[in-house]
């Protein structure tokens, strides 16, 4: 029952997330479009998902900390939303995680295993970025999961969404139009925390 809930919960998150995202943010939004509307409740159903794989494996002693991470994800999932129809999102969008991210330390202890790694890591992803072979905001998205969760957990969201990635690639399941890499590393996130 607790799981179903859960899965409520990341469902409705992501689609609160893919709403705001229509209401507010983009320009030309015309959800009388099929095809639009379509593409969001796709996108919706893996990002409620990964929400909810996310949400399952915490154990919550306060709920505190659901509300703070349950607003943690939704903004995650709104940037892979924006990122996924623009390739791009606005700036301003990464602070609500980054504050929510550090919040989390208020209720949990830091957990510093594999920093030494995600530390570089982080760098060879940044000068990947500025070499513009990489988008700046999938590093971002590293760093802000690395600051979260823990850098294992951010390291192994970038492996599991690479491995995503070339899984759809390969076996040619593509939607009409390639996605940016943001969308697939936010499924990663929920794929690491179901296995990991």
């Amino acid at each position: 029952m607790t799981i179903l809930l859960t899965f409520m919960l990341g469902l409705s998150a992501a689609l609160a997330a893919a709403a705001f995202y229509w209401k507010y943010l983009a320009d030309e939004a015309d959800l009388a479009d099929f095809s639009t509307a379509k593409k969001m409740l796709q996108l919706s159903l893996p990002f409620g998902l990964a929400i909810s794989c996310c949400l399952v494996r915490q154990n919550y002693v306060s709920c505190s900390l659901l509300a703070c991470d349950l607003a943690f994800f939704s903004f995650l999932s709104l940037l892979a939303t924006s990122d996924a129809f623009e390739n791009s999102y606005l700036t301003v969008l990464l602070l609500p995680p980054l504050v929510l991210a550090f919040s989390r330390h208020l209720f949990l202890p830091l957990n510093p295993a594999g920093s030494l790694s995600a530390l570089l890591l982080l760098f060879l992803l940044a000068g990947l970025a500025f070499l513009e072979k990489m988008g700046s905001g999938d590093v971002w998205f590293y760093a802000i999961i690395a600051a979260a969760l823990s850098p294992l957990a951010a390291t192994r969201t970038l492996l599991a969404g690479c491995l995503l990635c070339l899984l759809i690639n390969l076996t040619d399941w593509r939607l009409h139009e390639p996605l940016p890499f943001l969308p697939y590393l936010f499924v990663g996130l929920g794929i690491q925390a179901l296995i990991f």
